[in-house]
């Protein structure tokens, strides 16, 4: 199934609203305009390519990262093919809305680490 594509996104590289562009990341809603991946030399990236993912069945402490982890403004969450947001489960990533599962996620998302990059972007003057 093709996912679904917006009729308008920020380029993460130019920041700027664009139409027409590419799917960068695979389960995530990060799309970047097509100047910008010429000019960077990107394509989209295939979930083969990945090499830091892991494999449910996961912990319930990974659960409850991967869960906190979607639900944070900061970061992509995990999307099903429609473009709904997944809900971590022990058996994988699963969308209520269409039933999809993804039986992966970033390792670095299961084990809370992705909060020490929000913790470092913050002023504490």
């Amino acid at each position: 199934m093709t996912p679904k594509f917006p009729a308008r996104f920020a380029c993460p590289f130019c920041q700027t609203w664009c139409s027409k562009g590419m799917s960068y990341l695979p389960h995530m809603q990060v799309y970047v305009c097509y100047a910008c991946a010429e000019k960077n030399g990107l394509a989209s990236v295939s979930e083969d390519e990945i090499g830091n993912r892991a494999q449910a069945k996961w912990t319930t402490d990974q659960v409850e990262s991967l869960a906190a982890y979607q639900a944070s403004p900061q970061y992509f969450p995990f999307v099903c093919d429609q473009g709904d947001i997944f809900e971590a489960t022990t058996v994988g990533l699963f969308c209520p809305k269409c039933e999809q599962i993804l039986k992966w996620a970033y390792a670095w998302t299961l084990d809370w680490s992705w909060r020490s990059l929000i913790e470092a972007t913050v002023d504490h003057s």
